[in-house]
């Protein structure tokens, strides 16, 4: 590891989801940002661990929901507050995002512990915060397909629908 302020590189992996019959598309991985803090766009390097998936998991619709998940969380963890706004289809303040992030100890990584959608729809994914003192929060990020492509729209603390 590098001294602080020496410019920490982003590391960036690829998952390959475990595709069971019957099951909603769901793969679990561990996304850890190594970016600095103050980068506007951060790779996080993902670290695979077998989940329950269907064909979603491969589709070019469930890469952008995880896209568009990943790039809300990077800028929440980066302290990029008025970026994450802009993502969100939901109006919340900076100074809201703010509020409920920066507790957090930095950095945190986060892991998507599940996820469900119906193609062209909505969906969730749950993800669960940990913080750099070991912290943990359960957040649920609700997601829709609005104008062409996916968008997060909103955050809730805990997990919700039958993901996970």
């Amino acid at each position: 590891m590098e001294e602080p302020g020496q410019g920490r590189v982003a590391r960036r992996m690829w998952h390959v989801p475990v595709v069971i019959q019957g099951c909603l598309p769901v793969l679990a991985s561990i996304r850890q940002c190594d970016a600095p803090l103050d980068a506007r766009r951060r790779s996080c390097g993902v670290l695979a661990t077998p989940g329950c998936a269907s064909g979603h998991a491969h589709s070019p619709e469930y890469e952008q929901i995880i896209h568009e998940v990943d790039g809300v969380l990077g800028d929440l963890g980066a302290g990029n507050y008025t970026d994450a706004r802009g993502r969100l289809c939901q109006e919340y303040s900076v100074d809201t995002l703010r509020e409920e992030f920066d507790p957090y100890a930095k950095p945190w990584r986060y892991e998507i512990t599940g996820s469900e959608y119906t193609t062209q729809a909505n969906g969730l994914v749950n993800v669960l915060l940990t913080a750099a003192d070991k912290q943990e929060q359960a957040y649920t990020f609700d997601v829709a397909y609005r104008e062409r492509r996916w968008q997060v729209c909103r955050y809730l603390k805990g997990n919700y629908g039958s993901v996970g």
